[in-house]
């Protein structure tokens, strides 16, 4: 049974206030096991 762990906090994003484009499923990390990966478009600030 696979377990997800939520990194969002330890990498640094926990505070991301943005748009979200989509996620891939894929060993990242090369472990054997399918790693979820958020993926995200760049902030833009409105003054």
């Amino acid at each position: 049974m696979a377990l997800f762990e939520d990194v969002t906090e330890s990498s640094g994003l926990g505070d991301y206030e943005g748009m979200t484009h989509g996620a891939a499923w894929g060993d990242h990390d090369g472990d054997g096991q399918l790693d979820l990966v958020q993926l995200t478009g760049a902030r833009q600030d409105v003054a």
